[in-house]
């Protein structure tokens, strides 16, 4: 899943119009956006969000999102993080952890996770995306 190239536009005029810059995307599969922000991200257990907590997000880019959290989480690990984005309805996506490493000051963890798909309140994804989901299922297989 990835976001559009509006809906990450829209997620980063939010944060704020100088908070960002782009990151040399190296051989990473998608270019990186420093942000400096916070976000709200429930973790998932049992098909069910948790509290919600506040993180400190380090980049996003279309593909996931980088960000510090106070504990570790699994690789594998979902979550859905609320990405805000101005004045329009928030973009909720559902993630997993792809990669949790410890800071160098030992209190924080450097968590990278990669957008599975937007979803509504009750965790199921939205319509349109399994709409399409089934389309592109249906062509394969048929």
């Amino acid at each position: 899943m990835e976001l559009s190239t509006d809906q990450l536009t829209e997620v980063l005029k939010s944060a704020s119009p100088e908070g960002y810059r782009d990151v040399d995307h190296n051989l990473r599969r998608a270019v990186r956006v420093n942000l400096r922000t916070t976000i709200s991200m429930s973790t998932c257990m049992d098909g069910r969000r948790q509290t919600p907590t506040l993180v400190m997000v380090r980049d996003i880019s279309v593909r996931g999102i980088g960000f510090l959290f106070d504990r570790q989480l699994p690789a594998g690990q979902q979550m859905v993080v609320y990405l805000s984005k101005g004045t329009s309805k928030p973009l909720n996506m559902l993630c997993e952890v792809v990669h949790c490493k410890r800071t160098s000051d030992n209190n924080l963890y450097n968590i990278g996770a990669e957008f599975i798909c937007p979803v509504g309140a009750d965790l199921t994804p939205e319509k349109t995306l399994v709409s399409e989901a089934e389309r592109i299922r249906n062509t394969m297989f048929s």
